[in-house]
């Protein structure tokens, strides 16, 4: 999903059509900080579009630091061009800038770059409903519920109507472990590992003597 914050609602549904012409039709909008810091918590944001001067007392810049935090890339679009705005845009690292006024091919060819970067370190799924561009490094663990898997990650969760065993497929193996007939975990995210359990964050899961092998060497 795409977050493009802008206060000036023409300009934010500008930038809104223009992606959505190359097909990135998972966009979402927010006009202020605190409208940008509810969307970041409540979705599962894979890159965003931030205006810096938000008219209000939090800036883009803010956000930038919000989102170094939680890993989420992020490109600035800004009529900010100084030399101290140059210093500030600098040090909160973007994967990009575009200066207003731009034109629709500057806003979809950042986007489309970073997107290439950002599929190298995901997966796809597509459940016949829904498609998903999953960050793979930000998946806590992987929970089958019978027809459908829950996708946990630090504060949120997707469900998918697929398989443990159909997701386990996509999965980078050396980096997911099954421990279970119902979980998987990313042995990054693993905190602790018992004898008949391992811990993430604050969910223990348990390690079925099956796949007790697979945490021997961690």
């Amino acid at each position: 999903m795409i977050l493009i914050v802008e206060d000036d609602i023409l300009i934010a549904e500008h930038i809104r059509t223009i992606l959505e012409r190359e097909g990135f039709t998972n966009c979402i909008i927010a006009h202020t900080y605190d409208q940008a810091v509810i969307c970041l918590e409540e979705n599962l944001i894979q890159l965003s579009l931030l205006d810096i001067n938000l008219g209000g007392g939090e800036t883009g810049f803010d956000l930038a630091k919000i989102h170094n935090k939680k890993e989420i890339p992020f490109i600035f679009i800004s009529a900010q061009s100084d030399p101290i705005a140059q210093e500030k845009i600098v040090e909160s690292a973007p994967s990009g800038f575009i200066l207003k006024p731009f034109k629709p091919v500057q806003v979809s060819t950042a986007v489309k770059l970073l997107y290439n970067q950002i599929e190298s370190t995901t997966i796809k799924l597509d459940d016949g409903k829904n498609k998903y561009i999953i960050p793979v490094q930000k998946i806590y663990y992987v929970q089958s519920n019978r027809n459908y898997t829950e996708i946990n990650f630090e504060n949120q969760r997707i469900v998918v109507r697929k398989t443990l065993t159909e997701i386990e497929t996509v999965l980078p193996k050396e980096q997911f472990l099954r421990c279970h007939r119902s979980f998987i975990v990313n042995k990054d995210r693993i905190q602790k590992i018992h004898q008949k359990e391992v811990v993430i964050g604050i969910k223990s899961i348990p390690v079925s003597q099956k796949y007790k092998v697979n945490f021997e060497k961690l």
